[in-house]
């Protein structure tokens, strides 16, 4: 038997034990595998760009295939991302409601939510704690079961049932008009369930 014969046998009877000890590796150095795969793609960049031109319809054909796959991955991935990373699904959820803000009104999003918002994601995050009440925190931002001072939304001052028009609707999307507002008040009370 020889040597590669002997690897294929030695994985194939420790394979479990093989996996966990590479899953663990990954969790104990995942900011070094990180570093190590954006320094790869920044060395071979030019690389990466003509495979991906080479292959355009491979991987377009490849995208289509695994479409269902590949959505689900992502989903998964802002998940985890949203659930671990605050300012992620800061910038996601204000992301979010200021195109939903636009299409409950028929309008079209064509400015960069940062240009809406009036300033950056971080310094609006930074706002936003500003003006906190003693419980809230970004642990409990977006929860709610029923209670008072359980979790907390971000409040339009002003709500946005007011505006008429395209203007108004980015004025009312701006940072000065929002506000940390416990979620059970926001809810139920303010919109009058």
């Amino acid at each position: 038997m020889d040597k590669k014969e002997k690897q294929k046998l030695y994985y194939e009877m420790n394979k479990e034990k093989i996996k966990e000890r590479e899953k663990r590796y990954r969790e104990e150095n995942k900011e070094k595998i990180l570093q190590k795969k954006k320094e790869y793609r920044e060395q071979n960049k030019d690389k990466l760009k003509q495979y991906r031109e080479e292959n355009k319809e491979r991987l377009k054909e490849y995208r289509q295939i695994n479409k269902e796959k590949l959505l689900q991955k992502e989903k998964e991935y802002k998940n985890k991302r949203k659930k671990n990373d605050p300012l992620y699904k800061l910038k996601y959820v204000t992301r979010t409601a200021i195109c939903n803000s636009f299409k409950k009104n028929t309008f079209k999003k064509l400015t960069k939510t940062e240009l809406i918002l009036g300033c950056t994601i971080e310094e609006f995050k930074t706002y936003l704690e500003s003006k906190f009440e003693s419980w809230m925190n970004w642990g409990n931002y977006g929860l709610y079961n029923g209670e008072l001072n359980y979790g907390w939304d971000i409040d339009h001052v002003i709500p946005m049932v007011k505006a008429t028009n395209k203007g108004e609707v980015i004025e009312l999307n701006h940072f000065t008009n929002l506000q940390p507002l416990c979620s059970k008040v926001n809810r139920d009370i303010k919109r009058g369930n």
